[in-house]
């Protein structure tokens, strides 16, 4: 049996091999002291990466910003007159149509041709409906007013006053219509094609039949391509403008032969009577075998 001694011995000497090992809140407290560490050398580099970022916006600020800014400003400024500028170029559109058809006489149309010359178009009608005025009071004869019951009857300097204006306006077309694009483009055809007509009707008017001829000629020569029933009118017109050169008087009421007076009595129409007869005519057929489905018009089924 060993002793007490011993025994302790042993003990001691075997507690005294076991390795050291620390309690486990001691190395908690150590990974806890390690991140801190970490996480305040994070918080430290932040801080100096933001200062930095900090210096350089100032920095750039005090150096190219006040450049960029202005750029901007001169952008935005840009944008805005630009879109101001468009819609004042709209509303001229728009007055420019809207005194167009407002206008009811030559003499105002020529100021619309004159007031709205940079609009597309607008001059070109202007002038083309200020001439037709003036060829459309030569041929009724009657000269411009508000009531044409009471419109003066023109006299023969009226009459070349108003034929010499008309032409000058369909030549001044002539000359203005190849400014709205190509020689072969269809508006600018269209104008100068109308124009010629114009000036034709004039000539005959004037009784120059030559010179109606040669602008019926121009037009079939313009309108060939891309209008050709145009062209085929005007080569038609071309061809009987030697009727034009005739004279037509009409009858006063004194040169027209009287009537005899009737004598007897008439008998009037009944105008029901013969509406009735117009409507159910006596010698209709009447149907007697009516088809079988003629008599639903609709085709459905009752």
């Amino acid at each position: 049996m060993p002793s007490p001694f011993s025994f302790s011995a042993f003990r001691l000497f075997s507690v005294s091999l076991r390795p050291y090992h620390p309690a486990p809140h001691l190395e908690l407290l150590l990974m806890a002291k390690d991140t801190d560490r970490q996480r305040l050398q994070q918080i430290e580099q932040t801080d100096i990466t933001e200062s930095r970022l900090n210096e350089d916006l100032v920095h750039w600020l005090k150096t190219s910003g006040p450049t960029y800014l202005l750029g901007i400003l001169v952008g935005v400024t840009a944008i805005l007159g630009y879109i101001r500028w468009s819609q004042y170029k709209t509303s001229q559109v728009n007055q420019a149509w809207i005194d167009l058809v407002n206008a009811d006489r030559p003499e105002s149309l020529e100021e619309v041709a004159e007031a709205h010359r940079k609009i597309f178009a607008v001059p070109l009608l202007a002038r083309a409906e200020a001439a037709d005025s003036y060829l459309r009071a030569v041929i009724s004869g009657r000269d411009f007013s508000d009531d044409p019951a009471l419109a003066p009857t023109l006299t023969d300097e009226q009459r070349a006053d108003y034929l010499a204006k008309a032409d000058r306006l369909y030549e001044s077309i002539i000359t203005a219509a190849p400014d709205l694009g190509a020689d072969d483009d269809r508006n600018v055809l269209l104008h100068l094609i109308y124009a010629n007509f114009g000036r034709a009707a004039v000539a005959e008017a004037k009784g120059e039949i030559e010179s109606a001829k040669g602008f019926y000629n121009e037009v079939a020569g313009l309108a060939e391509e891309k209008f050709p029933a145009l062209a085929e009118q005007a080569r038609r017109r071309a061809a009987d403008a030697d009727s034009a050169a005739k004279l037509v008087f009409l009858p006063i009421t004194a040169e027209l032969p009287t009537r005899a007076p009737t004598t007897g009595t008439r008998t009037p129409l009944l105008l029901d009577e013969a509406l009735e007869n117009l409507i159910f005519p006596l010698d209709a057929p009447v149907l007697t075998d009516v088809p079988t489905g003629a008599g639903n018009i609709s085709g459905t089924d009752e």
